[in-house]
């Protein structure tokens, strides 16, 4: 006899000295086989896409199939393995092509090392997240998806390689690699309400044109003890390789922007269109482009910075760039003053797995940003966890 995989959860809600509880129901699918298959009959309200085989074959698409139905919130479980997405026709309903989330879904790998999603069979994106949806996704590797359109086009198909987000995207301790876009977010792009992005590594995906790394258009986002590394925007006219904010918010903290490469402008970070950048203990490093290669500001847009470090981006800084202090430069385009360090050597190893969830860029010994960091906004931690000394090192490493 088929089951639904339902358990209940209590919460307890505190309110002027008070409690409350109640019962929460979630609905738990567990996935048991890599095999790329829809679930055979969505009425049953059970996760199973193979009715000639005995037990419930429970696939990643057939949950997120079933998941899409129900109004209340969903736990899916992934197992290690590569699962490798086969079924090429796109649709939004998670039946063919990429996997579209429509609901309150919450997705759990078992570590990005050994939990892998690969799209590189369907020419498609992995995931799409609705307008009005939530996908929580965590501990696994989203690799080789692409959007399915032509080079340049426009239209909203044609965004995302990695992840769309129309919705609202919690994103952590995931990696996203090797995706493509034919317009703008190699990797994710943001076009939803908000995008959480916790210990992730957005690495070596690319776009023809904006935001190969990430790009966000009017979303709030906000980036903690992440890496953004060898993104490439490779188009005549494509810029901000590793992040750019087209409206919206970004607030980025103790994450590293490293390696990216545009064609146009805008290497590490652009931010525009009157959109709001607050960085603190962020390494933006050795970012390339015909224009501006470090952090970029135009268009009544507005960037803060604090403890933060940019080494080696040739051209550092464009534009109004408001600083809290402790931010040191190899240079002197960011026209930093007081409580600040310009043409200074960071001394900045390569980028490479130096303890925590991320790569990052370990402080040499004579580095001039060990202690360069402003006391009053000093993390409490470092990216990798570190707790960090009173006098704070700027960037995202935090020496012992």
């Amino acid at each position: 006899m088929r089951t639904l995989h339902l358990i209940a959860t209590l919460a307890a809600v505190s309110a002027f000295g008070g409690r409350e509880s109640h019962a929460v129901l979630v609905t738990v699918f567990n996935v048991n086989t890599i095999a790329d298959k829809a679930d055979f009959d969505l009425q049953d309200g059970v996760c199973d896409a193979d009715s000639t085989v005995a037990g419930e074959q429970c696939s990643l698409r057939a949950a997120i199939q079933n998941a899409n139905l129900l109004g209340t919130p969903v736990l899916i479980n992934v197992p290690a393995g590569v699962y490798r997405l086969s079924r090429k026709a796109h649709d939004d309903t998670a039946t063919n092509g990429d996997l579209d989330i429509t609901g309150n879904v919450t997705i759990a790998g078992a570590g990005s090392a050994t939990t892998i999603i690969d799209a590189k069979k369907i020419k498609d994106r992995v995931f799409d997240i609705r307008p009005g949806a939530t996908g929580n996704i965590s501990d696994l590797t989203i690799t080789h998806g692409r959007t399915p359109g032509k080079f340049g086009d426009s239209d909203d198909e044609d965004v995302g390689g990695g992840i769309r987000n129309d919705g609202t995207l919690v994103l952590t301790q995931c990696k996203v690699s090797h995706c493509f876009s034919t317009n703008d977010g190699g990797g994710v792009d943001n076009d939803g309400v908000a995008a959480t992005l916790v210990d992730c590594y957005i690495v070596a995906n690319s776009s023809f044109d904006d935001g190969a790394g990430i790009d966000m258009d009017g979303a709030d986002v906000t980036i903690t003890g992440s890496t953004i590394a060898k993104n490439k925007a490779f188009g005549p006219d494509a810029e901000s390789a590793g992040i750019e904010v087209h409206g919206g918010s970004l607030t980025m903290t103790n994450s590293t922007v490293s390696g990216n490469r545009a064609h146009s402008r805008g290497g590490g970070i652009t931010c525009e269109s009157g959109g709001v950048t607050m960085l603190r203990h962020v390494t933006i490093a050795l970012n390339h482009a015909k224009g501006e290669e470090g952090i970029s500001v135009q268009d009544s847009a507005t960037m803060t910075i604090a403890n933060c470090l940019l080494y080696k981006n040739l051209h550092n800084c464009q534009g109004s760039i408001q600083s809290f202090g402790g931010n040191v430069e190899l240079g002197h385009s960011c026209g930093f003053g007081t409580g600040d360090k310009s043409q200074t050597d960071s001394k900045l190893a390569p980028l490479k797995n130096n303890g925590g969830p991320t790569p990052t860029h370990a402080l040499k010994p004579g580095s001039g940003a060990i202690g360069a960091g402003n006391p009053a906004n000093c993390e409490p931690t470092d990216q990798r966890g570190n707790a960090r000394k009173t006098n704070c090192d700027s960037g995202a490493f935090e020496t012992p």
